[in-house]
């Protein structure tokens, strides 16, 4: 498979490193935006603007957010004309949420936003698309992941037992081989 893979980095994360660094050993095309400091310093509106811009330039191939850049993807699809053949959200921040076992409250910048696009299906997520996120992710909220469920089908919303916020290599390398078309070694 030869089309372009854009991938959109977790809150402070570098698309050359990490799973970014992997993904791009994986395929022939690769580009990454970097959910770092100076990206992260610009308003919430210009951040939408810079991924909706990389989304243009990667029409037919997929996209793979992790964490807060799934968010700022989520926000980027809202009412957006694009081509993406796919998206695939890694342990996504799909709105406010409280971790179930600590004192720990998340809440992204437009929150209210997304959640009323969501509720109209306004979110421009192709067919082939799929939220993957660990039952033991501590941002795992079963009543929010629902109404993604409803908004994209059940079938392309996965729970993966067991699994935390952070992803395990081998349940990463599975979904990457799955999503990807990836050969198996």
């Amino acid at each position: 498979m030869s089309h372009a893979v854009l991938y959109i980095s977790g809150r402070g994360g570098d698309h050359t490193k990490g799973l970014g660094g992997h993904i791009s050993t994986l395929v022939s095309d690769y580009r990454g935006i970097s959910v770092d400091v100076p990206f992260l310093r610009q308003d919430i509106d210009e951040q939408i603007a810079t991924i909706r811009a990389a989304i243009l330039d990667c029409a037919g191939g997929t996209l793979i957010a992790n964490s807060y850049g799934a968010y700022l993807t989520l926000m980027s699809l809202i009412d957006f004309e694009h081509q993406l053949e796919q998206v695939v959200l890694l342990s996504p921040v799909l709105g406010a949420a409280m971790a179930k076992d600590r004192m720990y409250f998340s809440r992204p910048p437009a929150t209210g936003r997304l959640r009323t696009a969501v509720a109209e299906k306004r979110v421009n997520l192709p067919e082939r698309s799929a939220i993957f996120i660990g039952d033991q992710d501590e941002l795992y909220d079963p009543l929010l992941l629902a109404t993604y469920a409803e908004m994209m089908g059940e079938h392309k919303v996965y729970v993966l037992n067991g699994e935390g916020h952070s992803v395990s290599k081998t349940a990463m390398q599975d979904i990457l081989n799955a999503r990807l078309n990836l050969q198996r070694n």
